[in-house]
């Protein structure tokens, strides 16, 4: 195969040999439904006008925040890197900081 990636009778790239595995695949699946939800995203300010930043205050997190692929998104994440944690005996998932109950 010498390194390049093959091409499909429309000389389109076989994506599995230029992302990898099918988990890979599916992972890129995730980020390219959040930009697109992004990209939809209206106007809107991340610092009011005339106060200073604040989180809670910001109308972009809380769009962003209320946008299921953004919501997958950030979980696959954080329980893929290990931040949040399934307990089996709760059923709950909580912080990897967090004791078990």
């Amino acid at each position: 195969m010498n390194g390049t990636p093959e091409r499909n009778g429309n000389n389109h790239r076989n994506d599995l040999d230029i992302y990898g595995s099918p988990e890979t695949l599916k992972g890129t699946m995730s980020k390219i439904k959040e930009r697109m939800s992004a990209r939809k995203m209206p106007a809107c300010y991340h610092t009011m006008p005339g106060q200073e930043f604040a989180h809670d205050r910001s109308q972009v997190l809380a769009w962003l925040s209320r946008q299921p692929e953004i919501q997958n998104r950030m979980f696959e994440e954080l329980a893929a890197c290990g931040a949040i944690v399934f307990d089996p005996a709760t059923r709950m998932w909580r912080g990897a900081d967090v004791p078990a109950t």
